[in-house]
């Protein structure tokens, strides 16, 4: 009967336990907190231990409690939301609101969207306002809405902190498009999304539909950012390498208003720059300047020659 008793303890976590019973066949344990808890058989002293035993306490009406083989099934006989409904121990798994309990630990009422389904701890400031101050699991939904048609936007369930019975930031489980491709959000604030890791891995950050490894919709401060790349633009300096002349350059930006080989405004506006390959084209308008630079250096070198030798002449 200790092994019962401790199972009973699990199951109900109740502190207060009295008698209202006048039978007495199984008393267990003795004194609970402020009383005790009382089983007594429904089918008189003799019934076996696989039979039905009646649960009273706290002078609430005999909740039914059955014993069989390896299982402990508490409220077997009930209907409705009393306590300890549906509360079964089977080969050592405890199920909460389900007969059937996958885990050590199942609580497997089924959730409508936005229900609280379990409590992992509270603190004493501002949990009496409203549902209180706690870290619980929420569940959601497994279908799209109206208003979003996309099945990546579908919330599961969600970790949340609540304090002063508001929910001020969260863990949220998005499905995806089917059994894979779920992803998660992380929300802080008021509760508004802040990250988001899609299901192929893309991290958005103020973004919640990330197209690039990393995505941020912001300012990115960094000691340091170390960009991969192929190739650079030192080909500029080949012996083989065709400069443009500075008339064909002059040409092409009265007629474009930019540079050759970089992007317009326009360009930029609408699709932005890669860091990379922005500073390739950088360096080579650099390179080419520094090889104008050399030509005008030489040529100017030769013209200070001509001068002089007109001079002496």
């Amino acid at each position: 009967m200790k092994k019962l008793y401790v199972s009973l303890l699990v199951l109900f976590g109740v502190n207060t336990f009295s008698f209202s019973q006048t039978v007495v066949p199984y008393v267990v344990g003795g004194p609970i907190g402020n009383g005790s808890l009382l089983l007594f058989q429904s089918g008189g002293a003799n019934t076996a231990i696989q039979e039905n035993f009646g649960l009273n306490l706290s002078g609430e009406s005999t909740k039914p409690v059955k014993i069989f083989n390896s299982s402990l099934l508490v409220g077997y006989a009930s209907s409705g939301a009393d306590f300890g409904i549906n509360n079964v121990m089977v080969n050592g798994n405890i199920g909460i609101g389900t007969s059937t309990p996958h885990a050590v630990l199942d609580v497997g009422k089924t959730l409508n969207p936005g229900d609280l389904g379990s409590v992992l701890a509270r603190l004493s400031e501002g949990n009496t306002i409203g549902v209180g101050t706690y870290l619980g699991v929420t569940g959601y939904s497994t279908q799209i809405s109206s208003t979003d048609q996309s099945a990546n936007n579908v919330k599961s369930f969600a970790i949340e902190h609540s304090f002063y019975g508001v929910t001020n930031s969260s863990i949220n489980f998005f499905r995806g498009g089917n059994t894979l491709g779920g992803s998660i959000a992380f929300n802080t604030n008021d509760n508004t999304e802040k990250m988001r890791i899609s299901y192929n891995g893309n991290v958005g950050i103020g973004i919640t539909n990330p197209q690039e490894k990393l995505a941020v919709n912001g300012t990115i401060h960094s000691s340091e950012v170390i960009v991969d790349k192929l190739g650079w633009s030192d080909y500029v300096f080949k012996k083989d390498y065709q400069l443009p002349s500075l008339n064909d350059v002059k040409n092409y930006i009265d007629q474009n208003q930019h540079l050759p080989d970089m992007p317009s405004e326009k360009e930029v506006i609408a699709n932005g720059i890669k860091i990379g390959d922005m500073n390739e084209k950088l360096l080579k308008k650099i390179e080419e300047l520094t090889l104008y630079m050399i030509e005008l250096k030489s040529a100017n070198e030769a013209l200070t020659e001509r001068v002089k030798t007109l001079e002496q002449k």
